[in-house]
């Protein structure tokens, strides 16, 4: 439904419409897979306004949340902000009001992920985000993107598991079908003609070597990378599908600056927040300084432009 609402002489006009939100980022998830040939289709599923996107492997499924779904336009004018120091950002009153009007239309979806008091920090991240039209849709082309190189990866180890099972048994299939037709072909001696024996063997000698072969030349799996290491890989082979990393870049300098405002403003940050912005409390992830810095590096090398 597109949702229109006045109150108090302010501009709340929304254009923001679920089915219609949902529809273009399914299309942009299925352009997506076509581009990582992901073999399998993968669903969006909707969860918790301050959950972070994820991939359910195991499911074929990108979890967004309930944020992801809202667009620049779709937010009221008095709503955005165009600095990451605005002080509304930090005024509870306003912030109750953003989350009131989200909420408002996150139930309307008939969605379950509203934007609760714990989830304030998880708001203001959304607002500074959304300060840029443009680079906040790149952040969020990204975000799919990464999510389904995860995907792409999970296939891609299960095909070569796949086909590692099927070449073990028709190697070993093949060794002792070798195997038993020499040994049928040495007891066939006494009551057979020689030049038949012998055909016999040389068939289960050449069998048996190509059991051997099969095995030698079988798919290696080659050793699972660290989560570190997994999640730069996503990152690099999402910007390389979309051809440009400023999604990226934007979302986690982003994310930075709200971490080093949120250590400024709360002694207890700096033991989970360094002096560079870093989630110190991530362990599975790269840290938000490396991740931009490759991320400036892909795209100095491809566009000179980051």
């Amino acid at each position: 439904m597109v949702t229109s609402v006045t109150r108090r002489g302010d501009n709340f006009n929304s254009s923001f419409n679920y089915a219609e939100r949902m529809g273009e980022l399914s299309r942009k998830l299925q352009d997506y897979e076509t581009r990582l040939n992901l073999g399998t289709s993968a669903k969006l599923a909707v969860v918790g306004f301050s959950e972070s996107p994820s991939a359910l492997l195991n499911k074929n499924i990108v979890n967004i949340p309930s944020w992801f779904l809202f667009k620049y336009e779709d937010i009221p004018a008095r709503f955005r902000v165009a600095d990451i120091n605005d002080p509304r950002l930090t005024n509870t009153g306003f912030l109750n009001e953003v989350a009131h009007w989200m909420n408002e239309k996150i139930g309307e979806a008939g969605l379950s992920g509203i934007c609760r008091p714990a989830d304030r920090g998880r708001l203001q991240a959304f607002l500074k985000l959304l300060r840029d039209p443009e680079f906040y849709e790149k952040s969020k082309e990204f975000t799919l993107g990464h999510e389904l190189a995860h995907l792409s990866h999970a296939q891609t180890e299960q095909q070569a598991y796949l086909m590692q099972g099927v070449q073990q048994t028709v190697s070993i299939g093949g060794v002792i079908a070798g195997l038993y037709i020499l040994f049928l072909s040495v007891s066939l001696l006494p009551v057979v003609n020689i030049a038949v024996s012998v055909g016999v063997a040389a068939l289960a000698i050449v069998i048996t070597i190509g059991g051997i072969l099969v095995w030698l030349n079988r798919t290696e799996i080659p050793p699972s990378p660290s989560s570190i290491e997994e999640e730069k890989r996503a990152d690099l082979d999402a910007v390389a599908m979309l051809g440009d990393a400023r999604g990226g870049i934007y979302s986690f300098s982003n994310e930075i600056s709200h971490n080093l405002a949120v250590r400024r403003g709360n002694p207890i940050g700096t033991t989970n927040i360094d002096d560079r912005g870093n989630n110190l409390r991530d362990t599975k992830h790269p840290s938000l300084t490396d991740r931009v810095a490759y991320l400036r590096q892909w795209q100095s090398q491809h566009y000179q432009r980051a």
